[in-house]
């Protein structure tokens, strides 16, 4: 009697670790600009089928983003962009005035008209570099 409650705790100990958890993946990697790590900004994955319901994006600092696994990513295809405004983001105004928006340093097929692309798969953490061409 004594092997079978041992028996059966076993596979319940390792549910309750969260071995696998809910299957999301850790990504990181790099991010260059006019061939040096980019000094700062920002990294998005979205998901390119409405079945996957995972979303996530870092802080790109010195050329380097991470995302762990518990923020992380589902198994599937994302669209990935990337933004880097110039001064680091927004400027304030005083109150009633309109907030300057900063120029844009990255071109647009890297973030608003993206064209890169990530496949996460089950159970494998992911590094994604990106290596982005100055104009």
């Amino acid at each position: 009697m004594r092997n079978l409650f041992f028996c059966s705790l076993i596979p319940s100990v390792f549910f309750l670790c969260g071995c696998g958890g809910d299957g999301r993946q850790a990504v990181s990697g790099t991010v260059t600009f006019k061939g040096k790590p980019l000094d700062q900004g920002t990294i998005e994955f979205r998901p390119t089928a409405q079945e996957v319901n995972s979303f996530a994006g870092a802080e790109i600092k010195d050329g380097s983003y991470s995302i762990p696994a518990s923020k992380g990513l589902l198994a599937g295809d994302y669209k990935v962009s990337i933004s880097s405004p110039e001064g680091g983001g927004v400027t304030q105004q005083m109150p009633g005035e309109s907030d300057k928006i900063p120029k844009e340093r990255i071109p647009a097929e890297f973030n608003i008209n993206t064209k890169l692309t990530c496949t996460i798969k089950a159970g494998e953490a992911k590094t994604f570099d990106i290596k982005i061409p100055g104009k």
